[in-house]
């Protein structure tokens, strides 16, 4: 049998040896990332361009349009309105949708960055604001379809009556108990 001290030794070896494998494992993993075996990133240690914004994307919800803007010092990208600041001490001044250049103040320092191309082979974007055609009603023949009335009133009063039958079914369930 082993006494305490003896665990007591035992687990604290058993601590030191993984906390020796976790360090020599984070300089493992540091490696990688400096090397990655799935090539590198677009903005990695082999990328021309040393530009430290690049604008990535574009989406419009109403009359607010929106940026993708990636900052290649900590390979990350977030959505930004116009005038808003980035947490990244950067702030977007203007766009030409014509062109598709945004105008961005980095720091004091005005950027013009136009927008970059997907890698996945896609067309050139478009710079009109997407359009949504009203799509007409398919019936699906296996589903029931429900007539409505032509009359809202009589809509109406047909829901009316069902409420009032309801409440009345409910009055007797209630009594009735």
């Amino acid at each position: 049998m082993f006494g305490f001290f003896h665990k007591f030794t035992l687990i604290c070896s058993a601590s030191l040896v993984v906390l020796s494998t976790g360090l020599a494992a984070d300089a493992n993993l540091n490696a990688l990332l400096r090397n990655s075996p799935f090539g590198s990133s677009a903005s990695g240690p082999n990328d021309k361009s040393n530009a430290p914004l690049e604008f990535r994307g574009v989406m419009v919800e109403g009359d607010t349009y929106y940026f993708s803007v990636f900052a290649a010092a900590d390979s990350r990208s977030e959505w930004l309105r116009l005038n808003e600041d980035s947490a990244k001490k950067y702030v977007i001044k203007g766009y030409d949708p014509t062109r598709q250049v945004l105008t961005v103040d980095n720091q004091g320092q005005l950027l013009t960055l136009p927008l970059i191309a997907g890698k996945g082979g896609a067309s050139a974007p478009n710079t009109a604001l997407p359009q949504t055609a009203p799509r007409p009603a398919v019936a699906n023949p296996t589903t029931p379809q429900t007539v409505t009335p032509p009359n809202d009133a009589e809509r109406l009063n047909k829901i009316a009556e069902e409420i009032k039958r309801r409440r009345a079914l409910r009055q007797q369930a209630i009594s009735g108990k």
